[in-house]
Order: C-alpha cells, then sequence, then structure tokens
C-alpha cells in the first residue's frame, strides 16, 4: 500500500474517533489510480462510486464528469485529486475535501488569496490551502462563495490540525469546523458546513 495512502486514512481514522459528533456518518476513500494524470483518473473515481453504491444511489449521473454527484439519501460527496493520490468524501453533512501534493503549494499563490494574519497564523502554506479549498467545497450547495479569498480561516487548539472557517460576507456569513491530514508527501483537508449558518440551498 502506498505509504502516504495509509498515513492518510489512519490520520482520518483518529480524527473520526474524536470528532464523531461534529463528522456524523463519514468515510474517506483514496487510491494511487485517481491522481491526476493517469488516463481517465475522473472516470475512474465516478466507475467507483457507481460500483459500490449503484445507480440508485445518486440522484444525478454519477459519470457525468461536468456534475458533482448528488446522493438521493442524507449523504454529501466530495471528491478531490492531484498528481499521486485522488479522493473522495462520503459525509451525512455537507462537506468539502481536498487533497494535493504538499510540494505543489507556492507560498506567493496563497498570499494572494489570504489575509497576512491567515498565513502567519497557519501551521504550513500547504496546510492553509487545503483548509480553504474543503472549507469552499463545502458550500458547493449553499450559495459557494467564488473566490477563495472570501474565506477566512482560524486554528484551533488540538493534537491536530483543526480549524474553524467562514466567509467574509457580512449578511450571509457561513460557519464551519475542519480538520487536516498530513503524510509524508501529501496535504489534506475535511470541512464540514454549519447548516445553521444563514445562506440558502441552491
Amino acid at each position: 500500500m502506498h505509504q502516504d495512502k495509509k498515513e492518510l486514512l489512519l490520520a482520518f481514522q483518529k480524527i473520526k474517533l474524536r470528532a464523531t459528533s461534529e463528522l456524523g456518518e463519514s468515510e474517506l476513500f483514496l487510491s494511487e489510480e485517481w491522481g491526476s494524470g493517469v488516463p481517465n483518473y475522473r472516470l475512474r473515481i465516478r466507475k467507483f462510486l457507481q460500483e459500490k453504491w449503484g445507480d440508485d444511489f445518486f440522484s444525478s449521473d454519477v459519470m457525468n464528469l461536468e456534475e458533482v454527484p448528488l446522493v438521493r439519501k442524507s449523504f454529501f460527496i466530495s471528491i478531490s485529486h492531484c498528481p499521486g493520490m485522488g479522493g473522495v468524501f462520503l459525509c451525512s453533512r455537507p462537506v468539502g475535501f481536498d487533497l494535493e501534493k504538499t510540494d505543489r503549494i507556492k507560498p506567493e499563490v496563497l498570499l494572494r488569496v489570504s489575509s497576512q494574519e491567515s498565513f502567519l497564523q497557519a501551521p504550513d502554506h500547504a496546510t492553509l490551502w487545503c483548509a480553504k479549498e474543503a472549507s469552499l467545497k463545502s458550500m458547493y450547495n449553499f450559495d459557494q462563495p467564488t473566490r477563495l479569498s472570501q474565506i477566512e480561516v482560524s486554528w484551533l487548539p488540538c493534537e491536530v490540525e483543526h480549524f474553524k472557517f467562514s466567509t467574509l460576507q457580512p449578511t450571509e456569513k457561513k460557519t464551519g469546523l475542519g480538520w487536516c491530514l498530513k503524510s509524508k508527501g501529501f496535504s489534506s483537508a475535511i470541512a464540514v458546513l454549519d447548516t445553521n449558518s444563514k445562506g440558502q440551498v441552491r
């Protein structure tokens, strides 16, 4: 088994034990075959979803690459790909999942979408990038902001990188919590939207 995959899944299991009430029912799936650069990597992950749960589980065409798969039951899905690995996160709450190769995230890019304070407080720039991306994706059906710079992330004291996020629109502010996963070569984040936040489902 890919060592990074093993480390990320172990980190998720530890978070899941600590944060059952915040995460609800959830599961993370990772595969090297879903990494960008692998032929048909996006179709491979959709095929996995179709074979694992069947078409009846989805309310949209799971093989349509132009749409995020919509689930009939009370679950949400978030998909992420990067060179070397891809993943899918299934959760009973609105969720965003991001996965990146750590060495691909450049500080100068992150500074364009983050405040100086947020950048300096983050454990590292790759962790902050993943936290912001996952937070954005958690709002897919909830008046999602159009830019990463519209999301502010702050860090909570914990054994793992635990964060809270909020949007910067004062009239339609949305908030949530998230957790970061790290391996030797990859950074990742899971963000769960607080559905009591303001904002309408699309």
